[in-house]
């Protein structure tokens, strides 16, 4: 004997409704969360990038490209640190930036360098760098800030790029998902 026949019809027709309704809301909240989830097959953008730095990294202050840029123009000393493998650093970085992959080699570069006014952490596109910047304000660092975009932001603006003096056309890029987010030109082979 069937379930439904235990019902008057309208009480029927209700909870037939009701379940479509569960079935239906189930049905989008797997497709939003599919459409958020970082799937390998889901193109990368900037603005994805940008929204997961910010919902992992609320606090975390920046700085721009365009701001940086201006500032090493000037003779303010600051520090920049390239927060990128050593692998990464030596196909290209910014001017002047130092390697140092991990919070000990961040804090022992701040701390041979007291008399900077500012310490700006970049990486690729400015993940790595905001989670030292979280830790380092953590520790009462309040001078250090996160370069938004990073060097592939940099990059594809057509700022500058470096291998140890010399000037740099390509960048490492990272990997071939994270890569997308670089001007194809740009990229350097992995």
């Amino acid at each position: 004997m069937s379930c439904e026949r235990n019902y008057p019809n309208t009480q029927l027709r209700d909870r037939r409704f009701f379940l479509s309704c569960i079935a239906a809301a189930t049905c989008l909240n797997a497709t939003a969360a599919h459409a958020q989830a970082n799937w390998p097959w889901s193109p990368m953008t900037w603005t994805r990038v940008d929204q997961m730095i910010e919902r992992e990294f609320p606090s975390v202050p920046f700085i721009s490209t365009n701001t940086l840029a201006d500032q090493m123009k000037t003779p303010e000393p600051r520090l920049i640190i390239d927060v990128r493998d050593i692998k990464e650093f030596s196909v290209s970085h910014i001017e002047g930036a130092i390697q140092a992959d991990s919070i000990a080699k961040i804090q022992t570069l701040i701390e041979m360098h007291p008399n900077v006014k500012q310490v700006v952490l970049y990486c690729s596109v400015g993940y790595r760098s905001a989670k030292y910047v979280q830790q380092l304000r953590l520790l009462n660092k309040s001078n250090v800030f996160n370069l938004k975009g990073s060097l592939f932001a940099w990059a594809n603006e057509g700022k500058p790029l470096f291998a140890g003096k010399a000037k740099a056309s390509r960048v490492h890029p990272f990997d071939a998902k994270w890569g997308e987010l670089l001007k194809p030109e740009l990229r350097a082979p992995i």
